[in-house]
């Protein structure tokens, strides 16, 4: 019996013992597993030291701020990109459809819903996506696009109008990719699916094929092809609004496009030469280089870009669009937090057509006047998290230097820095930069005989400041203060009354 009791007192140490390094938790869904370090248990689960292993079937793992992709047949982990900049968003998109003619009609309104961050790393739907009516049902297109669809009649006349509403977090996204790694097969039925021919592409069209081996020649790294097939695009083509949606070859050949132009280009480029291809839409705050307007403001132009599958990193965002507009190529790889993402696809959709955000359909045929416009009525940029604390001496003597430390994350994984405030009417003025998550310390002396309240404020490399942190009260005296031995000071930090209380008795 002893020897039991003592076994199950050993066992209850140990998971005492485990619990404070981790703890392990399982989401509600039963399907991802969260591990904590214990000093982050406080914490959004996507935050701080966490490790989500999620989507096991298609063997990824994915961080706060990373995702790594593992290749189950060559053993190889590859971080494949960077999350920067969130911004919360609030977005209302808009389709009012006008019975102009005299007889009703019946009105089918489709809405690409947008996904989330296991299709679209950098963009976080915060809740549920809710539309007026709340009348819609959700379909599935022959791409696997989640589609919502809201059917009725409108009568001669009148106006339908409906909507959705998303809260969402976009990030800045930057993928880190090394040719040498871009190595292996594609997946069969990727590569079945986004390297086949479609309307719009023409990939046998002989201007395509011929544009392929100018651009590309010899080169066979994957990488590369689709770097130097951006390249021909971005020296073969003007933008212009004004093309409409027409095929990749008579784009290539009349040298300028629309975005959903230049993205067919591309992608019949692409598959032309071996490399699955797709495009992906939605809304934008504005241009690549314009600046970001004040909400509420109103997208109606929309836009259109492409995304590339590479061997061991998975879908890759290409916008050579946006890249023709600069001198730089950032965005081969790259994905700006003024973009939303609605719609993914491979081609011409049985939903959506080849449209792209929303579509819709009517019978009989009849006079019909469509607007839509996407509203932007929230875009905010996160600040660091509320800086901890300052930790250091509670009780000392003027004159002398004492050292205080801080800590706060950033969202986005950002540089942060920090500003102390004395409260004596003295700062240090903003330090760093610093890591997210690292501890910054900074020391002070106090000339007068008094309390003072301590507190840290943090910015990102944007200058978006955090709230103060909590004060910490100090007390700085005339005479030597009370013993700072360890245990005094552990115990003053349990009770830091008592300490203030003490050496009030001997001052």
């Amino acid at each position: 019996m002893q020897k039991k009791i003592i076994s199950i007192l050993m066992f209850i140490l140990l998971i005492i013992t485990i619990s404070s390094i981790y703890e392990i938790t399982l989401n509600s869904q039963g399907t991802s597993i969260y591990i904590e370090n214990c000093k982050k248990t406080n914490e959004d689960p996507f935050k701080g030291d966490n490790i989500l292993i999620d989507n096991y079937e298609n063997h990824e793992l994915r961080f706060y701020d990373k995702f790594r992709h593992h290749d189950i047949n060559n053993d190889l982990i590859f971080d494949s990109y960077e999350l920067s900049d969130p911004v919360n968003v609030k977005i209302r998109y808009t389709d009012s459809v006008k019975n102009n003619g005299t007889r009703g009609v019946t009105v089918e309104t489709r809405y690409a819903v947008p996904p989330s961050s296991m299709i679209i790393p950098n963009q976080v739907i915060d809740g549920t996506v809710t539309y007026n009516p709340n009348l819609f049902t959700t379909n599935y297109d022959n791409w696997g696009l989640a589609v919502a669809l809201y059917e009725r009649p409108i009568y001669g006349g009148i106006t339908s109008t409906t909507y959705y509403e998303v809260d969402a977090i976009i990030y800045n996204i930057s993928y880190d990719i090394d040719p040498a790694n871009v190595v292996g097969l594609i997946p069969i039925d990727i590569f079945n699916a986004y390297t086949s021919d479609e309307t719009k592409y023409n990939i046998t069209n002989p201007d395509i094929q011929q544009a392929v081996q100018d651009a590309v020649g010899s080169e066979t790294n994957l990488y590369w092809k689709a770097k130097l097939l951006h390249d021909y695009v971005k020296n073969n083509l003007n933008y212009s609004m004004k093309g409409g949606w027409d095929e990749a070859p008579v784009v290539l050949s009349r040298g300028n496009g629309s975005c959903s132009e230049y993205s067919f280009l591309y992608i019949a480029l692409c598959r032309a030469a071996g490399i699955p291809a797709r495009y992906i839409g939605g809304t934008i705050t504005s241009c690549s280089t314009c600046p970001i307007p004040s909400p509420p403001f109103n997208d109606t132009d929309f836009h259109r870009w492409t995304q590339i599958y590479l061997p061991n990193y998975g879908w890759i965002p290409v916008d050579v669009t946006w890249d023709d507009s600069t001198t730089s190529d950032m965005y081969f790889g790259a994905t700006s937090n003024k973009c939303f993402v609605t719609t993914i696809s491979g081609g011409p959709s049985n939903l959506l057509v080849w449209n792209y955000n929303c579509i819709d359909s009517w019978n009989p045929s009849g006079d019909i006047q469509i607007e839509r416009v996407a509203t932007w009525l929230q875009y905010e940029k996160i600040a660091p998290n509320k800086p901890k604390t300052p930790d250091g001496r509670l009780i000392g003597n003027i004159k002398e230097n004492y050292e205080y430390t801080t800590s706060t994350i950033e969202p986005g994984g950002d540089p942060v820095w920090f500003w102390f405030d004395w409260g004596d009417g003295a700062a240090t003025g903003w330090l760093g930069p610093y890591r997210s998550g690292d501890e910054c310390t900074a020391s002070h002396s106090w000339k007068i005989k008094g309390n003072y309240q301590i507190k840290v404020k943090a910015k990102d490399q944007w200058d978006y400041e955090s709230e103060w942190s909590d004060s910490l009260i100090v007390y700085m005296s005339k005479t030597k203060a009370i013993s700072t031995s360890l245990f005094l000071q552990r115990f003053f930090r349990c009770f830091p009354f008592l300490e203030k209380i003490l050496n009030q008795m001997i001052i």
